[in-house]
């Protein structure tokens, strides 16, 4: 009976079976494709951005290239430690536009902020404005420096020059800074580029000062001897004292004379007063003047031993009393 059934089954359905068997085979539907998304594209202002932003990184590692040239000229001493300042502050402005670049690059965001971070247009243009007029003054005093080939003021204004490049590239970095929104360092975290910077700018201050005192008034050692007097020793000098900016007439000047060795490095100091009325410009030769000697003082046997031609010497003013009767103070 089942046989019968099953037989009665494949006759009706065997032509349904044999269609289906004939019947062209669909493909089967592809997986949908998955395109990768694109990169948004940077914008116009990001483009003109990163492309000063590279322009200034180079023109500080040029900078630092001419300075570490320079750091090689020296072994020790001031200007020395002026350079490796000021490439401090080089590479610290290097790393800085470094960092923002790739953040404008990659879309990174910042997440450390720093005070005095933000981009402050009237700031950067101050600060521009500044660092145009010490450029200036930099190049003014390298012209000056330029007429030595040594000695004690060849090196005085060589410190000088260093001295002013260090404060240049803490004011560039500033500069940078405030025009770009640079982020150095976390809100209150040490900074030792603002240690740096800060400790430059009271060297600059206090050798700018110095400086101008000690330029009033050129001199030359004419002769140093050793004399005794009624059974007490004195050493005695012959000066010749140029007014080269002295601003008008004077009837006296006070200070103090500085004798130096001749790396310009100060041995002793003698309180002198300029009792004699004289111009700008113009020489007055004082003599026979000098301090008392004491056998057990280290700085008064200097004095005596060291030969005049390895001696230097500086004129610090204090005070000028003008012939108009007017005083100026130091």
């Amino acid at each position: 009976m089942q046989l019968r059934l099953l037989s009665l089954a494949l006759i009706l359905l065997g032509p349904a079976i044999a269609a289906a068997q004939t019947a062209p085979k669909r493909a089967p539907s592809p997986a949908p494709a998955t395109t990768p998304a694109a990169a948004p594209p940077q914008s116009v202002e990001n483009t003109a951005t990163i492309a000063a932003l590279r322009s200034e990184q180079d023109a500080v590692r040029q900078r630092i290239v001419l300075a570490e040239a320079e750091d090689q000229k020296y072994t020790g001493g001031l200007i020395k430690a002026q350079i490796q300042s000021r490439l401090a502050l080089l590479r610290l402005s290097d790393a800085l536009l470094g960092q923002k670049l790739v953040a404008l690059q990659t879309g990174a965001r910042i997440v450390l902020e720093a005070a005095g971070s933000r981009i402050e247009p009237s700031i950067a243009a101050s600060l521009d404005a500044e660092a145009t007029t010490l450029k200036l003054r930099i190049e003014q005093a390298r012209v000056e420096a330029d007429k030595y080939t040594g000695g004690l003021i060849k090196a005085q204004r060589e410190s000088t020059i260093a001295t002013m490049e260090s404060t240049l590239a803490m004011i560039e970095q500033r500069a940078l800074t405030a025009k770009y929104g640079l982020s150095p360092i976390p809100i209150g975290t040490p900074s030792f580029a603002s240690a740096t910077a800060a400790n430059t700018t009271r060297q600059a201050a206090v050798s700018s000062k110095s400086t101008a005192q000690e330029e009033i008034l050129s001199l030359r050692l004419l002769d140093k001897r050793f004399v005794t007097q009624k059974y007490q020793d004195y050493v005695f000098f012959d000066i010749q004292f140029t007014a080269d900016k002295l601003q008008k007439p004077a009837r006296a000047i006070k200070g103090t004379l500085n004798i130096n060795d001749l790396f310009g490095a100060r041995q002793f100091g003698i309180s002198w007063t300029l009792e004699k009325p004289i111009n700008p410009g113009e020489s007055i030769t004082e003599a026979g003047q000098g301090f008392k000697y004491n056998q057990f003082t280290d700085k008064h046997q200097w004095v005596r031993s060291t030969d005049r031609a390895n001696m230097a010497v500086t004129y610090t003013v204090e005070s000028i009393l003008y012939q108009d009767g007017t005083r100026e103070d130091f």
